[in-house]
This record gives C-alpha cells, sequence and structure tokens, in this order.
C-alpha cells in the first residue's frame, strides 16, 4: 500500500502551527487516500511529463510547495500565510477523482474538498480562531483553479464575501498551483522542447501563452533564452535565478489574470 501525504510531507506539516497542524492531518486522513498513487493529469494531456506515472500527484504537490515558499517570500507573507498555502498544496487535489477512486478528474473536485473542510468545521469543537483559519483554507482550495473553477465554485467565493486579503492569498496559491502544472516551465529549464532558443513556437503556441499568462512574446523568449543558457552552461536553474523569474510574474506581467 502505498504512503499517505502524511507521511511523505513530513516536514511541511511539522512545520504548521498548532492546532492548525492537528486539522491538517485530521482532514487529510479522512479524505480519499488514492491521491499517492495517481498522475496529476488523469488523461495524459496536462501538466509536465514526469507527473504522468502512479507519483504524479507527489510530484506535482513538491512543485507546488517550492512556489510557496518562493511567492510567500516575494509577498513577504507572514508564518501564518505560508502554513495556509502549505496546507492548501496538500489538500487542494485530496478529491481530485471523486469520493471514491474515479477514472478521471472530476470538475467540482474543488467544491468537494471546500465541502470536507466545512463539514469538519461544524462537527468539530474550535474557537473562533481557528474556524477563521480552516474557513479561509477552504476558500483558497475551492479558488485554486483561478478563473478555470466551476460556476458553483465561482458562487461559493461571492457568497461568501472575502477580503481583499484573503483573495490576493486565494490567488497567490493559484499562481502556485498554475505554475507548477505548466509543462513549458519545465521544458525550457531542461533545455528542451518547443525552445525560445530555436524561436520555433508556432501560432497556437504563441495565442496559448498570451492567453493563458498574458507573457509578451518577446519577453518570455528572452527569459526563456536566460534559463536555457544557464541551463546549458551550469547544468541547473540556481535559486536565485528562479526566484528572480518568478519575482517578475505579476510586475512583469500584469495581463495575468487567475
Amino acid at each position: 500500500m502505498s504512503k499517505k501525504l502524511t507521511e511523505i510531507f513530513v516536514t511541511e506539516i511539522e512545520s504548521l502551527d498548532s492546532p492548525l497542524k492537528e486539522h491538517v492531518i485530521e482532514l487529510l486522513n479522512t479524505s480519499p487516500q488514492y491521491i499517492t498513487e495517481i498522475p496529476s493529469s488523469t488523461t495524459g494531456k496536462y501538466h509536465p511529463n514526469d507527473e504522468l506515472g502512479a507519483d504524479g500527484m507527489i510530484k506535482h504537490i513538491t512543485k507546488i510547495i517550492a512556489f510557496v515558499y518562493e511567492i510567500v517570500r516575494i509577498e513577504d507573507y507572514k508564518k501564518e500565510e505560508l502554513d495556509l498555502l502549505l496546507s492548501a498544496a496538500l489538500l487542494h487535489d485530496a478529491f481530485k477523482c471523486g469520493k471514491t477512486k474515479g477514472k478521471y478528474t472530476v470538475k467540482n473536485h474543488a467544491e468537494l474538498i471546500y465541502n470536507h473542510i466545512k463539514k469538519y468545521i461544524k462537527n468539530t469543537d474550535l474557537i473562533q480562531q481557528d474556524v477563521d483559519k480552516l474557513e479561509m483554507l477552504a476558500l483558497i482550495c475551492v479558488k485554486h483553479a483561478g478563473r478555470w473553477s466551476t460556476d458553483r465554485e465561482k458562487s461559493i467565493i461571492v457568497k461568501a464575501n472575502p477580503s481583499q486579503h484573503v483573495l490576493n492569498i486565494c490567488k497567490s496559491f493559484h499562481y502556485a498551483d498554475c505554475l507548477a502544472s505548466k509543462r513549458s516551465i519545465y521544458e525550457v529549464m531542461q533545455g528542451k522542447a518547443v525552445t525560445p532558443i530555436d524561436n520555433n513556437w508556432t501560432e497556437k503556441q504563441k495565442k496559448f501563452i498570451k492567453k493563458i499568462i498574458g507573457f509578451k512574446l518577446e519577453k518570455i523568449i528572452d527569459d526563456g533564452n536566460k534559463l536555457v543558457e544557464q541551463f546549458n552552461k551550469d547544468g541547473y536553474i540556481t535559486k536565485d535565478y528562479a526566484s528572480d523569474f518568478i519575482s517578475k510574474f505579476k510586475t512583469t506581467y500584469p495581463n495575468y489574470r487567475g
């Protein structure tokens, strides 16, 4: 039997402040346990190729966590926000293939984890401070698909009427999840694929890049060249360079709307 998320991401869970840590452990233990046995893309059409095996979701969560740490540093978030974002990384796809393991991703999986957290809040004796944190965690999870959320998920956010701060945290997690799922980022870092270096982007690919992340094509080619050059020279991408690449995301590409 595969390990549980609580056994794989021990360091991240132990880093959470109590009592959120205990709540997250309980939420994970009462969620479907198939998550460590499925690819991040059940159809194979999306996500980086290294996530298409049975351990795909584990790799996807690992990448999200890496982006979370960088975004927290960039945004100068406090420990409370970091804990919520790490918790969302572990929980947001817990019902990816439904309440029981289906063959494919279910469209309402964000709503399912939201309902799971809300049920936990209702059935657990909590002080108001813990209720507020878990309510925010539920909103981060239900909004993790950003503008690709279902109409029902969007209506949940509207009804909750969260503060701008909470919406910013939700968007930060959406960025982490979205960036972690993009094949293009990892292909460029590996010096592979439809490369900016050769300028072999098709019109369809150019349109996709502009639509999804609002990049100016010339800028992504320039940044892509720099990433590939460093990888070809050194065999890796340094943390500082990756951090700088992420930090430019919001300021250089203001057209992005999650």
